[in-house]
C-alpha cells in the first residue's frame, strides 16, 4: 500500500469532516471530485472553492395525483425510521422542503404507534415549522370590556369573520376548547387556543350573554385578514409556541416515550433511575425555544450570551421569529429585564381576582355613568347625540354585571350541592 503525504490530502479530509459537520455531503456532479481505489486524485479548482459559486436549491415538484402524493408521503415515512442515516436525512429534508405533506398528514404519522424517538423527533420539528409558517386562524374580535382584567369581553367584531353572526358586543367568553376563561391571563389562553387551530375550523366557545349561559360553535377565519391595527397582524413566537403546545396536547402528538435502560443502578453521585427518566420526560416535553442570545444596544451590536452581562446594556433587543401578514421574518424585539419570551406564564404570578369585586368595580363605573345621565331618557335622544356613547356604555356594564351575578349564583349553588359538584368546578363547560 502505497503512503501518500498528508500535506497533499489535507484539503480533501477536511472538505470531508466539514461536510459531516453540515449533515450532508455535496454530490460529485457539484463537487467535481473524482476518487479512485488505491489514492486519491487532485481535486479540480472548482472544489478547492475558488471562486465557485453556491448551488441552486433542488426546486419541489409539485405532485397533483393525490393518491400519488400519499405514496410518496408513506415513502418518505418508511424512509425516516430507515436504518440508513442518508435516507433518514434525505427524507427529513423532502417533508421539510414539499408543503404539500400539510400539518394534518404530519401529525397523523406521528400519532402512529410504534414509531422510532429518532423518527418522531423529526417529524415533530419539520412538524412545529410547519405550523410556525402556515396561514393560522383568527376570531375575529376586539377586547372589550377593560374595567375587568381577569376577563374576555367580546368588544368589535369584524366581518367578514363568522363571529359578526354569532357573538355579541358585550358577551363574556368563559370557556373555549374546554379550557376555561378565567384569570389574568384568560385573554393570553384564548389566543393562543384560537392560533392553535387552522383557518376554517370550528371553535367551540361557552359564552355568558347576561343571565344566559351559551354553548356556541364558531367559524374561525384567517389570522391575516385581521385589521392592521396596532400590528395585529404580527404574530409573535412566544404566542405560536404557546399555541403550538395547545395543538399537540389536543391532538396527543406532543408527548414521546422516553429511553428507559431497565436494569441500570444509579451512580452514587447521579439520581436515581425513576428521577433520571423524570428529568429526561420533561426534557423531552420541552420545546427547543430557549432564551436566544442578545443584541445590545448603544455603539456596534454584538450577541450577548450571557442574560447577566445584558443588564449592563441599555437598551436591549432579542431577534425573535415573527409572522407578519403572513411573511415569516426576523425582528428585533425590546428585550424586557427579568422576562424572556418562550414558556411564559400568561397569568404572571398574579392571582385571580373574586367575581364578587369584579363586580363591584363595574358596580362603582355603572353609577358614574348614571350620575352624568341623571334624569335623561334614552329615548328621547337622537343616534348622533354624544350621550347615546354614554347610554351603551351603561348598558354593556350591565350585561357583564348580569354575567358575573349568574357565574356568582351558579358557583353558591354548586358549592351546597355537595354530592354532585364542587365550587371548583363550578365553571366547567356545560354538555348541550
Amino acid at each position: 500500500m502505497r503512503i501518500r503525504n498528508p500535506l497533499t490530502t489535507w484539503p480533501l479530509q477536511h472538505a470531508l469532516v466539514a461536510c459531516m459537520v453540515v449533515g450532508a455531503i455535496p454530490t460529485l456532479a457539484s463537487a467535481q471530485v473524482k476518487v479512485q481505489i488505491g489514492g486519491i486524485r487532485e481535486l479540480p479548482l472548482e472544489a478547492k472553492g475558488a471562486n465557485r459559486p453556491e448551488a441552486p436549491a433542488e426546486p419541489v415538484e409539485r405532485i397533483e395525483d393525490p393518491a400519488q402524493l400519499a405514496r410518496v408521503f408513506e415513502g418518505l415515512i418508511t424512509d425516516i425510521a430507515s436504518n440508513d442515516f442518508a435516507a433518514r436525512q434525505r427524507a427529513s429534508e423532502k417533508l421539510s422542503a414539499n408543503e404539500q405533506f400539510d400539518l394534518a398528514m404530519l401529525e397523523g404519522a406521528m400519532a402512529r404507534p410504534g414509531l422510532s424517538l429518532e423518527a418522531r423527533t423529526r417529524l415533530f420539528a419539520i412538524a412545529r415549522q410547519r405550523f410556525f409558517r402556515s396561514p393560522r386562524a383568527a376570531l375575529g374580535f376586539q377586547f372589550g370590556g377593560m374595567q375587568l382584567r381577569d376577563r374576555v369581553v367580546v368588544g368589535l367584531t369584524y366581518p367578514p369573520f363568522d363571529c359578526v353572526k354569532v357573538l355579541e358586543e358585550g358577551d363574556m367568553i368563559v370557556g373555549a376548547d374546554g379550557f376555561k376563561l378565567e384569570g389574568p391571563g384568560a385573554r393570553s389562553v384564548l389566543q393562543s387556543v384560537i392560533i392553535s387551530h387552522e383557518p376554517g375550523e370550528i371553535l367551540k366557545l361557552v359564552v355568558r350573554r347576561g343571565q344566559q349561559k351559551l354553548n356556541l360553535d364558531v367559524k374561525l377565519g384567517r389570522f391575516s385578514d385581521l385589521p392592521q391595527v396596532g400590528g395585529a397582524a404580527a404574530l409573535m413566537e412566544d404566542r405560536l409556541s404557546r399555541a403550538w403546545r395547545i395543538r399537540t396536547q389536543a391532538k396527543g402528538v406532543g408527548g414521546a416515550e422516553p429511553i428507559r435502560v431497565e436494569g441500570a443502578r444509579a451512580a452514587p453521585w447521579g439520581l436515581s433511575e425513576e428521577a433520571a427518566n423524570r428529568k429526561i420526560q420533561r426534557a423531552m416535553e420541552r420545546e427547543s425555544n430557549e432564551n436566544s442570545p442578545k443584541i445590545a444596544g448603544g455603539g456596534t451590536p454584538r450577541l450577548v450570551t450571557n442574560p447577566d452581562e445584558s443588564r449592563q446594556f441599555e437598551p436591549a433587543v432579542r431577534q425573535q421569529f415573527v409572522v407578519i401578514n403572513g411573511q415569516p421574518r426576523m425582528v428585533n424585539m425590546p428585550w424586557v429585564r427579568n422576562g424572556f419570551f418562550a414558556d411564559i406564564d400568561p397569568d404572571d404570578g398574579r392571582q385571580p381576582l373574586d367575581p364578587t369585586y369584579e363586580r363591584g368595580m363595574l358596580l362603582d363605573a355603572r353609577m358614574a355613568y348614571d350620575k352624568r345621565l341623571n334624569g335623561v331618557d334614552p329615548k328621547t335622544l337622537l343616534p348622533t347625540d354624544p350621550l347615546m356613547a354614554e347610554v351603551k356604555a351603561r348598558d354593556l356594564l350591565n350585561k357583564q354585571m348580569d354575567a358575573i351575578q349568574a357565574e356568582i349564583d351558579e358557583n353558591k349553588a354548586a358549592a351546597k350541592d355537595s354530592g354532585k359538584h364542587s365550587a371548583a368546578d363550578a365553571n366547567a363547560p356545560t354538555v348541550p
